[in-house]
């Protein structure tokens, strides 16, 4: 036995075979109540049902539909196609089990959750507050990067940058302008983005010289835990507190900035929201050039993705074009003999 006869909607109207081993249905029934053998009903999309069917059949899809009974005696329509027991049929537990954690402390809510929250008749529920983020910029030679720059000024571009990282990552970026390198006015602009952000991100002012400023202001306002971070590049960063605010100094180069954003800044974010350190996604590429080691730090380098082949983007750290050219990087790790060409390594994409 099998198909289905025509209904209104044929694509979604269904036939539920109380015994799929019965070579002839006696009756179709209009009601779906503990349904005999050899008994079947019409459903039209999809139900919940307690009948004791065994296999559903859909019309249209199932095989085709006789033109003729097989029985001369029988005015019910004939179908024909393979029954399986438990065709179409969801049963408890074939979707998520009892007590499974769907998610966890810190989940991401994306679009394909939404169902999900419906289905369990969540239309409300409770999440943490997206972190509000400051944003300021150091250098005496920036100038806002809708302006054209003068001779010896360049245009900013790293609180784009940051914003546009903190929002993927879930937090509301506040800009908070341009800093030109002077001590009491970042000073300012620390306490006041202290008051309104759950954490500042300053960057440049983290330069080993007199214009490293971001690491004596907030040690004046509160407390540096670090100056450095043993990976190259770039080593120049400040990490430290206002009060409980979480205080940021990054460099000011968009490359460096970029790489430390994504090595350390992505797992601070992640922490204040209760979410889980960011994996990277990694891919095994064949490496197209050598690459030396550092012997006391860890070098990340960028490399670019040509089919299974990972070659190396050098550059100087002011030229943004090795951000452009580069698809993921690669770890060296600190006194490692380095990587050959032609070896197999891994590589954490962007």
């Amino acid at each position: 036995m099998g198909d289905m006869f025509a209904c209104g909607e044929p694509e979604m109207d269904v036939l539920s075979l109380a015994n799929p081993e019965e070579q002839v249905l006696k009756k179709i029934r209009n009601d779906p109540t503990n349904v005999p053998l050899s008994e079947a009903f019409q459903i039209v999309r999809t139900i919940a049902h307690k009948t004791g069917s065994e296999t559903v059949l859909i019309d249209e899809s199932e095989g085709r539909i006789l033109s003729e009974p097989i029985h001369a005696s029988s005015d019910l329509p004939c179908f024909t196609c393979p029954i399986e027991p438990g065709k179409h049929i969801s049963r408890n537990n074939d979707d998520f089990k009892k007590n499974e954690l769907i998610f966890p402390d810190g989940w991401m809510i994306r679009t394909q959750d939404i169902p999900i929250l419906a289905s369990l008749g969540k239309i409300r529920i409770k999440v943490r507050k997206k972190p509000v983020i400051g944003i300021i910029s150091t250098g005496k030679e920036l100038v806002p990067a809708e302006s054209i720059p003068k001779p010896g000024e360049v245009r900013e571009v790293n609180s784009h940058l940051i914003a546009t990282f903190c929002r993927r990552q879930g937090a509301i970026p506040m800009k908070y302008g341009i800093v030109r390198d002077d001590l009491q006015e970042l000073e300012n602009l620390l306490m006041e983005a202290s008051e309104e952000c759950d954490a500042i991100i300053v960057s440049g002012g983290s330069n080993r010289d007199q214009n490293d400023i971001t690491a004596q202001v907030v040690r004046s306002l509160g407390k540096v835990y670090t100056e450095g971070i043993s990976f190259a590049p770039d080593k120049r960063t400040t990490i430290g507190k206002i009060g409980t605010v979480l205080v940021i100094g990054l460099p000011g180069h968009p490359s460096a900035t970029f790489m430390v954003l994504t090595l350390v800044v992505v797992h601070l974010l992640r922490a204040m929201k209760g979410a889980p350190c960011q994996r990277f996604y990694k891919k095994e590429a064949r490496l197209s050039d050598h690459l030396c080691s550092n012997p006391q730090s860890d070098r990340y380098i960028r490399v670019r993705l040509i089919g299974d082949m990972a070659s190396p983007v050098f550059g100087k750290s002011g030229l943004i074009h090795m951000l452009y050219h580069s698809d993921g990087m690669v770890r060296v790790p600190a006194g490692h003999q380095g990587y050959r060409e032609g070896e197999w390594i891994e590589v954490m994409t962007w």
